[in-house]
């Protein structure tokens, strides 16, 4: 019995850590923001920067953590990383 208690609630935590992962990936998306982009931006304005070369950032960015790839594949390397 004490066992299969424990078994219960082992499954029960994985299955919220997993269901609170999922959420924190993909509420973000929902948004349909660019946050890198967006910060870029902030910052060059912050600095009184030309924003020239902006894109090119961004798009190194995106290939640098892998945001460039579908969906599904970010969502496994996510949750790869989280685990």
């Amino acid at each position: 019995m004490r066992l299969q208690y424990i078994a219960r609630r082992l499954t029960l935590l994985l299955l919220v850590v997993w269901v609170a992962a999922t959420l924190n990936f993909f509420l973000p998306r929902l948004g349909g923001r660019d946050p890198i982009r967006q910060k870029l931006v902030q910052q060059a304005a912050a600095g009184g920067y030309i924003h020239t070369g902006i894109e090119e950032m961004v798009q190194e960015y995106n290939r640098k953590f892998e945001l460039d790839k579908p969906l599904w594949q970010q969502y496994l390397t996510y949750l790869s990383d989280v685990f």
